[in-house]
């Protein structure tokens, strides 16, 4: 009898064990089939999608493995306009040397912005700078000529820009000592031809009634304009290595600032005033 009873209690704890073994296997196997998270893992690994940074159900955060947007820089993408723009110059005027005509596109107003920083650091620097408004003006002349009618549009925007960035006050309040002689002189004597600038192209290209004669006279090889381009060029590569913001360099840039980093102004700045 004794070890009858022996016999039955080494049965029933096998069997006890047994049992436990098979319903934590259930279990388990039960929660690995029902697991949401589980489930849209490796979903996602699958098919090699990357996550979209959402919650899962199971308040996991799903990792985004999308590739950010890459943002412009507003400045650079002004300052390297302004010097493609007098490249397309360099190159048209180049090849109109040897006849013809041509056109050249219009700046954006976010370069003509950058160019009206431009000179006033130039200007700033030097005392004055007819360098820029003297390329800026030659790109209407090629247009004025190709098309038969004076105009000037690009520096008519610019002049507006130039106001518009309060950079003839600015200028003022700026000017060096050493320079005041040459800047009083330049704007009454020199900078009237760049603001009447209709006035000034149509005297420029009038006397030679073929475009033809007049391009390959006006940029014949060691002519003045035929230089004028590559020089500005130059110039506005030298500032863009030297100088990391023309704006923050003139003081111009500010909490509440325009996409060009200027302050907008309603002040007219002097003699220099909004044209249309």
């Amino acid at each position: 009898m004794a070890q009858f009873t022996k016999c039955f209690r080494r049965q029933s704890s096998s069997l006890a064990a047994i049992l436990v073994a098979v319903c934590f296997t259930a279990l388990f196997f039960g929660l690995l089939t029902s697991s949401p998270a589980l489930s849209q893992d490796d979903s996602a690994t699958a098919t090699g999608k990357p996550t979209t940074g959402s919650r899962s159900q199971t308040g996991e955060m799903n990792i985004d493995l999308s590739e950010p947007t890459k943002r412009t820089d507003s400045y650079s993408a002004s300052q390297n306009e302004a010097i493609a723009f007098f490249r397309q110059l360099a190159a048209t005027t180049a090849k109109l040397s040897s006849g013809g005509t041509s056109t050249i596109a219009p700046p954006s107003d976010e370069a003509i912005s950058y160019l009206t920083a431009v000179y006033l650091y130039c200007a700033v620097n030097s005392g004055t700078c007819p360098l820029v408004l003297d390329g800026i003006l030659e790109a209407d002349i090629v247009n004025s000529r190709s098309q038969g009618k004076a105009s000037c549009p690009t520096m008519k925007r610019f002049w507006n820009a130039w106001v518009k960035n309060d950079f003839e006050e600015r200028h003022k309040f700026m000017v060096k000592t050493s320079f005041i002689n040459s800047y009083s002189q330049f704007n009454s004597q020199t900078r009237p031809k760049f603001l009447k600038c209709e006035d000034t192209i149509a005297k420029t290209i009038s006397g030679i009634s073929s475009a033809d004669a007049f391009f390959r006279d006006r940029y014949r090889q060691g002519s003045p304009q035929e230089k004028l381009a590559a020089k500005m060029t130059s110039l506005l590569e030298q500032i863009k290595e030297k100088v990391p913001n023309l704006f923050i360099a003139m003081g111009a840039q500010t909490a509440s600032s325009n996409v060009d980093g200027t302050k907008k102004s309603n002040r007219s700045g002097g003699t220099a005033k909004r044209t249309r």
